[in-house]
């Protein structure tokens, strides 16, 4: 679940520096503490995914164990769908040595 915050945070710092409420310069900052923080918690960019993929499902409410709630989530098959893609592209991305995550070593000197 940390690995959804983490990458939620960069986002929201990316966006801070679009618009403008932050430099470059403080966006590279928290970029980099970030980074720190991901490393210290996390072995590779495959646990860090699939952390993330587990706090995103958390984040919209989706228990698996359970059956979908139709009232909640009248589309529930197509949530249950959207997560298998999800998983099925993470998974791709482990396996693209062309991927940036796949070329950048996980324990690069930040």
């Amino acid at each position: 679940m940390k690995g959804f915050d983490i990458g939620r945070s960069a986002f929201l710092c990316r966006c801070a520096f679009t618009i403008g409420l932050i430099t470059e310069q403080e966006a590279w900052y928290y970029l980099l503490v970030l980074g720190k923080i991901a490393q210290q918690l996390f072995i590779d960019w495959q646990e860090f995914g699939m952390s993330h993929l587990v706090g995103r499902l958390t984040w919209v409410g989706i228990n698996l164990a359970e059956p979908a709630d139709t009232k909640r989530y009248p589309n529930g098959f197509d949530i249950k769908q959207k997560i298998q893609l999800d998983f099925e592209e993470l998974t791709s991305i482990l396996a693209d040595d062309e991927h940036p995550w796949c070329q950048l070593d996980w324990q690069i000197d930040l």
